[in-house]
């Protein structure tokens, strides 16, 4: 009886796994990541829930000895470009 039960447990993870790919194969878009645009940036939202910009020099790319970010013009430069919409 409990040998029953343990088959009909895997049988039913196995169509259930079996149904969620083919769900991920016949509706793609709905988990697939949008394209880039000329820049590489990604397009997260086309709703424009967040944009993400890339500059020539961001601050973040520059060398700092290892060290954070600390003061303010430095923190408003690597923060640049983004706009954050809640």
């Amino acid at each position: 009886m409990q040998l029953k039960k343990s088959i009909r447990a895997v049988l039913a993870a196995l169509i259930t796994a079996l149904l969620g790919a083919a769900g991920l194969v016949l509706a793609p878009g709905a988990h697939a990541v949008p394209a880039a645009d000329a820049l590489g940036n990604p397009n997260l939202d086309t709703k424009g829930s967040i944009t993400v910009h890339k500059y020539k020099n961001p601050a973040w790319d520059k060398p700092n000895n290892g060290r954070e970010i600390t003061d303010v013009p430095a923190a408003a430069e690597a923060l640049e470009g983004v706009e954050f919409i809640l």
